[in-house]
C-alpha cells in the first residue's frame, strides 16, 4: 500500500526546500490513508 504526497509550494521555503516541520502532518495523512485502505474507517 503506497501513499504518495505531492509537495505543495506553500510547504517549501524560498529555495524550494521542504521544511522538516511538514513531516508530522504528512505522517498523519499517510496513517489515515492506510487505515482507510484496510477498512478501519
Amino acid at each position: 500500500m503506497d501513499y504518495i504526497h505531492t509537495v505543495q509550494y506553500y510547504e517549501t521555503d524560498k529555495m524550494g526546500i521542504t521544511h522538516h516541520s511538514n513531516y508530522i502532518r504528512w505522517m498523519e495523512e499517510a496513517r489515515v490513508d492506510f487505515l482507510s485502505q484496510i477498512g478501519w474507517f
